[in-house]
């Protein structure tokens, strides 16, 4: 396996994030596409599978960043890499949104869901998550999405 990771700015203790890809696949890190913001941690890879270019994006959102600075890098992410896509280009991560994609339709949305995930969708990304990803206390949420660009290439 090849490993990459970014730690947390500012010696924040927790988090980071980390990124496996099989060792049998050619891949490299695109650090200058990755977001380098508080609100927005980022790894932005590239990985060849068949013949295949994927860019993959690896993120997380703090629940309690500013949330019009997450949306404002979001964008800059996205914008940056729009005309860099792949064969098949993916954001994944828990991002701390998402309710209004549940498939059931009985999960409390807020502001972020909608704003943030209005950005992918401004870019002619699909998420593939309509299922909540985190249960506790009580408490149900979609905070883990998949957004891809092209859903026919890719199988549940």
């Amino acid at each position: 396996m090849t490993c990459f990771a970014k730690n947390r700015k500012n010696n924040v203790h927790g988090g980071g994030l980390i990124t496996y890809v099989r060792s049998d696949l050619i891949c490299r890190q695109l650090s200058n596409f990755e977001s380098n913001c508080d609100t927005l941690e980022h790894i932005c890879l590239e990985i060849f599978c068949q013949n295949k270019r994927i860019i993959l994006n690896n993120l997380y959102r703090p629940p309690n960043g500013h949330k019009a600075t997450f949306l404002a890098n979001l964008s800059k992410v996205l914008e940056n890499l729009n005309n860099n896509l792949g064969w098949l280009s993916i954001y994944l991560g828990d991002v701390n949104m998402g309710n209004q994609y549940s498939f059931y339709n009985s999960l409390n949305t807020r502001s972020i869901d909608f704003e943030g995930c209005q950005i992918f969708e401004n870019y002619n990304f699909t998420n593939l998550i309509d299922r909540p990803t985190r249960c506790a206390n009580q408490s149900v949420s979609l905070l883990d999405l998949i957004f891809v660009n092209f859903f026919d290439k890719v199988s549940k």
